[in-house]
């Protein structure tokens, strides 16, 4: 009797034990936060007006912000809609990596926040920068991320009276705007940043950088750019122009220090490592070969004016281009953009616009490679043939901003600019048993980036009759 009541006593014990054993290997293989809920919340910002819906759940609106909650690891895909008479400019917060996109995806592992910016159609934030601009995409996401706050105190973005027809980037400027663009880059807010005080990298406690002594001679604490100067020294994105004793480079310029398109490319490089956690100097580049990994400084040049034995800025230069945070300027193959200054090529605010928003805001260059489905409708009344139309197959391919439609045969190589492809007078082609030759042309693609519509003038000719016409063109991605 005693001898089955043991027995019974220690097949339920030996099931208790089993029950908090297996508890505690179904406790130990769970993610500490596996049944916590983080709330989204999302807030509608700008002169104009949108709607913003998601892949799931429901946003709870009070004015103009909103919330809502996920469980632990949710992808979210958000999507901004502009109202009529308005425009989307992005996205800023959380989504900052992707500003440019309409739709944004967001996997929720804590609180996240994210605003969408809107303006009126046909302005920016800024009353110098015209909607028609082609850097006004590039302006309105560094705003609307607060790596720009404009010039002043005013609603302008240049800063006219440094120069008197171009608006050059100093290196004062760029300190603030590359420490803000990595504060942004790696999701903290633009002007959260401390300094330490002791130097490059060196762990210590937290300062505000206004209150750390200058690493630099001639950049004083009265400087207003004193702090992100301090803050760029410590990140290592700088060593100033005479290293570790003086910030300027004296001589650029008779009384400003302008950035110039190499320097920049420095700047630039080492700010992308940063941001991605890696020491400033410790990168290579492909060469053009995917998944190559070599110096920099040995690969090939891709630019005719960027040589390898002349510029100490080389490796930067190629690495910039992979990075394809530049294409170069214009499209003769030039890094360079000659004539902006007589001797030294300066960057301007609105070219530093673009390169920062590709280098911390991952904004891209439009994609339109691939295969098009054309559709014209040609005015020919000036010919005596009233209205024609055409379908055909086009191919674009891209290098950069430099786009190239194959049509019918004949290629027409253009720079986009943002979305839109305008084509210069003068190519000709042979047409219908004589020779058409355009004379202007400009299509604008959709904003995904698979559709345009546009307008083309040419004049035609087979010798004996001439005329001059029109033609309405639009067409879809195959």
């Amino acid at each position: 009797m005693l001898g089955r009541i043991a027995f019974i006593f220690l097949r339920r014990l030996c099931a208790v034990l089993l029950i908090l054993i297996s508890g505690l290997v179904v406790s130990a293989s769970l993610p500490a936060n596996a049944n916590a809920q983080f709330t989204l919340t999302i807030t509608e910002a700008g002169t104009g007006t949108g709607t913003e819906t998601t892949n799931t759940g429901t946003i709870t609106w009070s004015g103009n912000t909103g919330t809502v909650s996920y469980d632990s690891g949710t992808s979210v895909t958000l999507t901004a809609t502009a109202n009529s008479g308005s425009t989307f400019t992005g996205w800023s917060g959380a989504c900052s990596g992707q500003s440019a996109s309409a739709t944004c995806v967001i996997t929720m592992n804590s609180a996240e926040a994210v605003t969408a910016n809107y303006v009126l159609s046909g302005t920016t934030p800024f009353s110098d920068v015209p909607s028609s601009s082609q850097y006004a995409s590039f302006i309105e996401a560094i705003d609307n991320n607060g790596i720009t706050t404009g010039c002043g105190t005013g609603d302008v973005y240049e800063c006219s009276g440094l120069n008197a027809t171009i608006d050059y980037v100093t290196r004062d400027q760029m300190a603030a705007f590359l420490v803000r663009g990595t504060q942004v880059a790696t999701g903290q807010g633009p002007e959260t940043y401390s300094c330490t005080g002791l130097g490059v990298g060196v762990a210590g406690a937290s300062v505000p950088c206004e209150n750390t002594t200058p690493y630099f001679s001639d950049v004083s604490t009265a400087n207003q750019y004193f702090p992100y100067i301090q803050k760029l020294y410590e990140l290592g994105i700088t060593t100033g122009c005479v290293p570790n004793v003086d910030y300027e480079c004296p001589g650029l310029d008779a009384t400003i220090d302008y950035v110039t398109r190499d320097q920049m490319a420095a700047f630039l490089v080492r700010g992308t490592q940063v941001a991605t956690g890696q020491g400033p100097e410790a990168f290579t580049c492909n060469g053009g070969t995917a998944g190559a990994s070599v110096p920099c400084a040995d690969t090939t040049p891709y630019f005719l004016d960027v040589s390898t034995t002349n510029n100490p800025y080389f490796q930067y230069i190629q690495k910039l281009y992979e990075l394809e945070i530049t294409t170069g300027c214009g499209t003769g193959g030039d890094y360079e953009c000659p004539g902006l200054a007589a001797a030294t090529d300066y960057v301007t605010r609105d070219q530093m616009a673009a390169f920062l928003a590709r280098a911390f805001l991952g904004m891209e260059l439009p994609n339109f490679v691939g295969t098009w489905n054309f559709t014209d409708v040609s005015d020919l009344v000036d010919c005596g043939l009233g209205t024609k139309t055409d379908t055909y197959t086009a191919t674009v391919t891209q290098n950069g901003n430099e786009v190239t439609l194959d049509l019918l045969g004949n290629s027409l190589t253009s720079i986009v600019k943002g979305n839109v492809f305008t084509a210069t007078g003068g190519k000709s082609i042979p047409y219908d048993g004589g020779t058409l030759t355009l004379t202007s042309g400009q299509l604008t693609f959709s904003s995904d980036e698979n559709s345009f519509s546009g307008t083309f003038l040419w004049s035609w000719t087979n010798g004996t009759k001439s005329c001059t016409g029109s033609t309405q063109s639009t067409g879809q991605r195959s």
